[in-house]
């Protein structure tokens, strides 16, 4: 996570838009209820962070999270460019948790 973490910093202080989520993207508003893309009071967006999200100018790979084999978890807000990486944890008895960063 710390990689594309790294990533996304760097991409935010050299562009002025962060990346949009590949994948199963999903809008939302303040209230957190889902929205067109296209809507006027959308807040942000969330879906996966692919090899399709990030330029190979800021990264030359996408990790993928172990626990899951699948890509992390990612979204951003679209007024003030925050965003948060998410992936799946275990803890030592094997009960699965999100961890987000």
């Amino acid at each position: 996570m710390q990689t594309i973490d790294t990533a996304l910093l760097s991409m935010s202080q050299s562009q002025t838009l962060l990346p949009l989520p590949s994948g199963n993207t999903n809008y939302y508003s303040a209230d957190s209820s889902y929205r067109e893309p296209d809507a006027q009071d959308r807040f942000g967006v969330y879906g996966k962070i692919t090899q399709d999200t990030l330029p190979k100018s800021y990264i030359n790979f996408v990790p993928i999270d172990p626990v899951t084999g699948n890509y992390y978890s990612y979204g951003k807000t679209f007024e003030k460019q925050s965003y948060e990486i998410a992936a799946v944890v275990r803890d030592d008895d094997g009960r699965a948790s999100a961890h987000v960063q």
